[in-house]
């Protein structure tokens, strides 16, 4: 669908915008489509669709980010076909998932998220990864925010580091995003197989909603 539209077009024409309208399921608007539509014109340099390069300072445009390692990220949840660009169906079904009130839809694209090698799995290293890339957008105060939180979530994995850390009085020394990063993990990770699979994830978000708000963070 990209690959054949020109870049001088400026709308999208009522064929078109009917067939994207089925897929989103009314997510957006028709101004909001035609809005989008317009941004994906805009940002792209030549006919063809959108690279990784491109989506990046599109995505730090829209969401005011100038980290890259979150967008790379979620450049590869956009695109579907893996074949290293997003076409503009792409880009509005990204927006869509990750911004999408339905609660299975926005659990299955964050799952992908995390998901780094698209093996079907959540890896320690991949959890580590994916909460380092997202604290790298966040001020001191908001990781200390998720930090208190995650305490009050999962007190049985956590009294005994907080604890050691105040004693020493060491609490601004500790890895707080890897100690975060490995409670949501140990408590996702339900049968301990050093995996968590998409129902564990599913089941865990449930318990914990910041797994999830932690990425809307990047869309605000």
């Amino acid at each position: 669908m990209g690959g054949k539209q020109t870049k001088s077009e400026a709308k999208l024409d009522k064929k078109s915008m009917s067939k994207i309208q089925s897929l989103i399921k009314g997510e957006l608007s028709e101004d909001e489509i035609q809005c989008c539509y317009k941004t994906y014109q805009e940002s792209r340099r030549s006919n063809k669709e959108l690279t990784k390069e491109e989506f990046m300072k599109v995505y730090s445009g829209l969401f005011q980010c100038e980290t890259t390692d979150f967008a790379e990220h979620v450049f590869r949840t956009f695109d579907l076909n893996n074949d290293g660009t997003v076409n503009f169906q792409e880009f509005l079904l990204g927006l869509c998932f990750s911004g999408s009130k339905d609660a299975e839809t926005k659990i299955t694209w964050a799952f992908k998220v995390y998901d780094i090698d698209g093996d079907g799995s959540i890896s320690w290293s991949e959890m580590r990864n994916i909460i380092q890339s997202v604290c790298n957008m966040a001020s001191e105060n908001v990781i200390d925010e998720i930090d208190k939180e995650l305490a009050k979530q999962v007190p049985s994995k956590t009294n005994m580091l907080n604890g050691l850390a105040e004693e020493s009085n060491a609490y601004e020394k500790r890895d707080r995003v890897g100690e975060i990063a490995d409670r949501i993990f140990l408590e996702m990770d339900s049968d301990k197989d050093g995996y968590i699979t998409l129902e564990e994830f599913r089941d865990g978000a449930m318990k914990m909603p910041m797994v999830i708000s932690l990425l809307d963070n990047c869309f605000d």
